[in-house]
């Protein structure tokens, strides 16, 4: 029995070959361990790192989790746990956003085009998997660059532009492979404190932050799989993992002489030990085999796990040889294994090694019961344990559902959206459709609203997306408001609007034309339209519209003038010809009856009474005036102009019999 008054962490490591746990508590900056214990399974009850018989599984976890028990005289409750790299997935993307005009690029910008890049990672996820992204966590992702108008940049926020990228390295895990470890502790009384990934451990034991400047690559060669991180400019670069590992080599001993699997992993095991190897068949025969004989039996599997290994790191280096690799696992001892590493690797021997026990600078154990390169990454897994705000998983509100996450790291907001399946642009308003039209033969532009931007709300005060979250954290997100397509009317046009008065009928200016037609200052601009005006400086336009006369002497506040006048407010516009014209017709009228060619007139009513129009091929309404004694100047108020009982303009046409009614108000 072991005296400890310390808060002890257990981590185990659940291999494909063997259970391996480790016991001990945290002094100061380092993890002192009390015991180890290990136990290889009876059966082939995990294969490349994936649980396959869960009640097999569990029984070795539970024979080492009492061997550790009775040894330091306690009950172990909560356990640290990783999962094995064959299962993880990474996906590199790079993601651009151009803005119709350059844009201040706040925190949120930046962490929405984040967002943005993790969606594309989960469609590329679910192309090359073939499978839907729900099924996967995503437990981490590292921005590797930010780019501004094309260019290269450190650090997004704060710039401006119209076009940014983002390339980002992000880490997926299958939810199958955690609930299948899940299952297997929670049938030996085990609860999940953290869960981490198996590369992460061995990282964390053999790199060191202060070493991950370094171009350096760790390669955990187990014996289901070979799992490969690289360390660059203070971070992760990238993960890898080649689903081969110490069994292929196995695999070959025990086909070549039909032995059962635990025996070939004995036969291989001994071949640096012994000359002369012997064992029994499945069939009962025993063999006395050379060593060299064996060796160079198993040489293509290692000529083969080498290649693979050499690639994945060139591949994950970005196509250049890191400047040192670091081998860990059972399975980096195979015989001439990393002296075939180096020389396809092109990283020369003195710089290619294999860790062990000892070499993890963090730990301290005295008993040395496991010390291979076999608990390297136990030893990691035992250090992420010693931090306290390490848990399983956190429970959170979101939008009033509870969402629990999966801790692998100091979880953010971003990690519950990005696990909720939040759609990025939620918080940016799309902007509403801009209206283009034509206007006196230039293009105009009316732009839709921008909206308003979305936020979040972290225990209800405004948050941003790498605000650090905690179990029983609330979150709200309030979603950005669309803008507002453009629905301009012809009062919203920038014009300099005067009032004039033409025979004392009152005219705004500019006037409004489509299609000849007169628009009203509430007409609602439609896309493409062409629309022209008529304005202070078409006097002779104006004339030729309101008032029908040949004559071409224009008068203005009883002055003379000319068609390049420029009109200003408040002027009264008349013609001297309407006038006399006006008067000498509606004298004598019974004379010009006999004279006027009746084929050509038309019968109208102006208030009750008959009066024929006549010496025009067609007739708008203002040519009543030549045939009706009605005094224009006299100005007793505002005239009123009906006909047939509705409203009327002076350019509509008359016909037969129209009723028209016309007085002062």
């Amino acid at each position: 029995m072991i005296d400890i008054n310390q808060e002890l962490i257990f981590g185990l490591d659940i291999g494909t070959r063997t259970i391996i746990g480790v016991v001990g508590y945290k002094k100061e900056n380092k993890f002192i361990v009390l015991k180890s214990a290990f136990k290889e399974h009876e059966d082939r009850a995990m294969i490349d790192g994936q649980v396959h018989d869960i009640e097999k599984v569990a029984y070795t976890v539970k024979c080492v989790k009492e061997e550790l028990e009775k040894a330091i005289g306690e009950t172990l409750t909560f356990v640290s746990i990783a999962a094995a790299g064959r299962v993880l997935n990474t996906q590199v993307v790079e993601v651009t956003k151009e803005y119709e005009e350059p844009l201040l690029h706040t925190r949120m910008h930046v962490e929405a085009l984040e967002l943005f890049a993790i969606e594309a990672a989960k469609k590329n996820l679910e192309k090359a998997l073939n499978t839907s992204s729900e099924n996967y966590y995503c437990v981490a992702y590292s921005v590797m660059n930010y780019f501004l108008e094309g260019y290269m940049i450190g650090e997004l926020e704060g710039h401006t532009g119209k076009v940014v990228s983002v390339k980002l390295l992000a880490t997926f895990l299958p939810k199958s492979v955690v609930e299948s470890l899940y299952e297997v502790t929670r049938r030996v009384g085990l609860v999940v404190k953290h869960l981490t990934l198996e590369p992460i451990a061995a990282l964390t034991a053999i790199i060191p932050q202060s070493l991950r400047s370094l171009n350096l690559a760790l390669v955990d060669i187990g014996a289901g799989t070979s799992d490969i991180a690289i360390t660059k400019d203070g971070t992760i670069l990238s993960y890898g993992m080649i689903p081969i590992a110490g069994d292929e080599i196995t695999e070959m001993i025990m086909y070549k002489y039909l032995l059962d699997f635990r025996v070939a992993d004995k036969v291989k095991q001994e071949l640096g030990t012994k000359d002369i190897i012997e064992f029994v068949d499945i069939i009962g025969i025993s063999h006395q085999i050379k060593a060299e004989e064996i060796l160079t039996l198993i040489e293509p599997s290692i000529e083969n796990l080498s290649s693979a290994i050499a690639d994945k790191i060139i591949e994950l280096n970005l196509g250049e040889p890191p400047k040192v690799i670091f081998c860990v696992g059972g399975g980096s001892q195979s015989i001439g294994l990393i002296e075939k590493i180096s020389a396809k690797s092109g990283v020369s021997m003195d710089h290619i090694t294999i860790r062990t026990g000892e070499q993890v600078d963090s730990v301290i154990d005295e008993n040395k019961e496991i010390n291979g390169p076999e608990v390297v990454t136990p030893y990691g897994i035992c250090l992420i344990g010693t931090d306290k705000k390490n848990t399983k998983s956190i429970s959170i509100i979101l939008n009033n559902e509870q969402l629990d996450l999966l801790d692998t790291k100091q979880l953010v907001v971003m990690d519950a959206l990005v696990a909720k399946d939040f759609k990025y642009t939620s918080l940016f308003p799309n902007k509403g459709k801009s209206l283009t039209f034509t206007l006196d033969e230039e293009k105009v532009v009316f732009k839709g609203s921008t909206g308003k931007l979305g936020s979040i709300l972290l225990n209800g005060v405004v948050a941003s997306l790498d605000n650090k979250i905690k179990t029983g954290d609330k979150i709200d997100i309030i979603l950005a408001v669309p803008g507002k397509d453009a629905q301009p009317t012809l009062a919203n046009c920038q014009q300099d609007f005067i009032t004039v008065f033409i025979e004392d009928t009152e005219i705004s200016l500019p006037l409004f034309l489509k299609d000849g037609d007169i628009l009203s200052l509430d007409y609602k601009i439609e896309p493409y339209d062409d629309i022209t005006t008529i304005g202070k400086n078409d006097l002779k336009k104006l004339i030729s519209m309101f008032i029908y006369s040949k004559t071409d002497k224009f008068y203005v506040n009883g002055q003379i003038v000319d068609d390049t006048y420029i009109l200003s407010d408040g002027d009264l516009i008349t013609t001297k010809g309407f006038f006399e014209d006006k008067k000498e017709e509606v004298t004598k009228p019974k004379q010009l009856e006999k004279i006027v060619d009746l084929s050509k007139s038309i019968e109208v009513y102006v208030n009750g009474k008959a009066v024929i129009l006549h010496g025009m091929d067609e007739f708008i309404f203002v040519n009543i005036f030549d045939f009706i004694d009605f005094d224009l100047k006299a100005r007793r108020g505002n005239v009123a102009l009906r006909l047939n009982g509705g409203d009327v303009s002076f350019t509509h046409k008359l016909k037969n019999g129209d009723q028209i009614e016309i007085y002062w108000e």
